[in-house]
């Protein structure tokens, strides 16, 4: 929110398209796009502000964390893309803003499947499983935002391309793993993975 309100006080105006028009200074655009991306990453539940998802899916009926995950997350990364490729465009993007998102999605992807290796609970699993797959999205964001700041077509495309296809297969595939992981709970009455065994 204080992203956008700094646009807002720079451009005069809250729209958008107002915002695309804007030239910001170097270090004014790294701080809108800092508090952007920290802000839209704790909705997508990118490391490390994922602390709300593994507690969030346990606890919402199975249709819930379907349409948590399925949409809500989604919803962050879209944010991401739309201030550092559409609303920020102008002012250039430095090369640090595309590593900095490649590293948080490498380290988003890498950590959340270790914790999700050592999940017994299957609705927190498809939790870490989330935020994994949000760090493989925020990885193919990183590198588009590169391909931007080095002015390659190819790469920009590539990773465009790679991010908005894995939201939408991520969208799809979670959806359905949390609604199956539903018709189980509600089956046999828990979420242990080791009680469900040979069910």
């Amino acid at each position: 929110m204080i992203a956008f309100l700094l646009m807002g006080r720079e451009s005069g105006s809250l729209d958008f398209a107002s915002f695309r028009t804007l030239s910001l200074s170097p270090g004014l655009a790294s701080a809108v796009f800092l508090l952007a991306f920290f802000g839209f990453g704790a909705k997508a539940g990118m490391m490390p502000l994922h602390s709300w998802l593994p507690r969030a899916h346990p606890a919402a009926p199975s249709h819930a964390s379907a349409l948590m995950s399925g949409v809500m997350v989604k919803i962050g990364i879209f944010g991401i893309l739309k201030v550092a490729m559409d609303l920020l465009a102008q002012t250039g993007l430095p090369l640090w803003w595309g590593i900095l998102v490649m590293a948080i999605g490498a380290i988003s992807a890498l950590l959340g499947v270790l914790y999700a290796l050592a999940e017994q609970d299957i609705k927190r699993l498809l939790a870490w499983s989330t935020v994994e797959n949000v760090g493989i999205i925020l990885l193919a964001v990183g590198v588009a935002m590169v391909g931007l700041s080095l002015h390659d077509p190819l790469l920009t495309v590539v990773g465009l391309l790679g991010a908005l296809f894995h939201l939408l297969n991520h969208a799809l595939f979670k959806g359905l793993l949390f609604l199956g992981a539903g018709a189980i709970i509600s089956r046999l009455h828990t979420h242990d993975m080791e009680k469900i065994g040979g069910h």
